[in-house]
């Protein structure tokens, strides 16, 4: 298990990054539940639906959504630096790495999803945490960048008629009654780097609250989890992984500007057992999905709730 006591690197010293290192409020699962709070930005893309599927997709909602923030942004921030405006530009918020936070960077408050709805694709944009401040610049950038950077010409369209926008808020999660069992469908892939699901399914769930853990601390709250205490727990459950599929997807690299095959899982998960320990983490996991590239929709996930 990683450690993931928060550093601050001095030279990434900021007014926001000291905010995430000294959180205000130490809570359990439960009450971090309870005090929820996100937004998010929904637009209709007339006639695109068919795209939903494409590879390249939600990484080019990611770049034009983060090129976009850079034509607001402080020099400085547009090549990577910390922005000390005050307050700082959204790119600041948004994509550059705060903390480091067991190892890899404290995760970024936002997540972008994509959905069709009969010939139209739902893109969305979900702002977590005390980053909702920037909300009006996020809102600009991503439409702004949906017309004006994304290269739809590449994913084999045009520039798209936006014919609706609406934004959503949510404030609190109900966790209701827990259940006995439940099936956790996955509606994208959920990346299974040096995981083996098969065997060890609970491993998922250790990740999960390693990112829970690192998004609370965009809540001012520092989350009171045992991580060796879950993962008792987490074994303790029955698993059925018969429908499953674990294999290889392709994604788009910017990086490597081409597809990347990376190992995930598909399908549908059953898990039954004493629940409720893992009952907030999954309610909580439901909206800011699982693994890496969580951020461009992989690891997303619904809960759906056995009778």
């Amino acid at each position: 298990m990683p450690d993931t006591s928060a550093a601050v690197e001095p030279k990434f010293v900021t007014p926001v990054a000291m905010r995430l290192h000294r959180p205000k409020i130490k809570c359990d699962l439960e009450t971090y539940a309870a005090q929820w709070f996100d937004q998010t930005i929904y637009l209709r893309l007339a006639g695109m639906g068919r795209l939903v599927d494409h590879p390249a997709l939600l990484n080019n909602l990611r770049r034009s959504f983060g090129g976009a923030l850079g034509r607001g942004a402080s020099e400085v921030a547009r090549k990577g630096g910390p922005c000390f405006w005050t307050p700082p530009s959204a790119l600041d918020i948004f994509f550059r790495e705060q903390l480091r936070w067991g190892g890899e960077g404290l995760p970024k408050p936002f997540v972008i999803r994509a959905d069709r709805d009969e010939i139209d694709l739902i893109v969305s944009l979900h702002v977590f945490g005390f980053a909702k401040d920037w909300l009006a610049a996020a809102e600009h950038a991503f439409i702004d960048g949906l017309r004006t950077v994304l290269p739809w010409s590449k994913l084999g369209g045009s520039v798209p008629d936006i014919v609706t926008r609406h934004i959503k808020t949510c404030e609190g999660i109900d966790l209701g009654r827990v259940p006995s069992s439940v099936i956790l469908n996955w509606l994208t892939p959920l990346d299974t780097h040096r995981l083996d699901v098969m065997a060890a399914p609970w491993s998922i769930f250790t990740r999960l609250l390693r990112r829970t853990k690192g998004l609370a601390r965009w809540y001012d709250t520092d989350l009171d989890a045992d991580d060796f205490s879950l993962e008792g727990c987490y074994r303790a459950l029955s698993y059925d992984m018969s429908m499953v599929q674990a294999g290889t997807a392709e994604f788009w690299s910017g990086r490597n500007r081409k597809a990347v095959p990376q190992t995930v899982m598909r399908g549908q998960m059953r898990i039954s057992g004493e629940i409720s320990p893992l009952w907030p983490l999954l309610k909580i996991g439901q909206r800011i999905n699982a693994g890496r590239g969580s951020v461009q929709g992989r690891g997303r996930f619904k809960i759906e709730i056995e009778n």
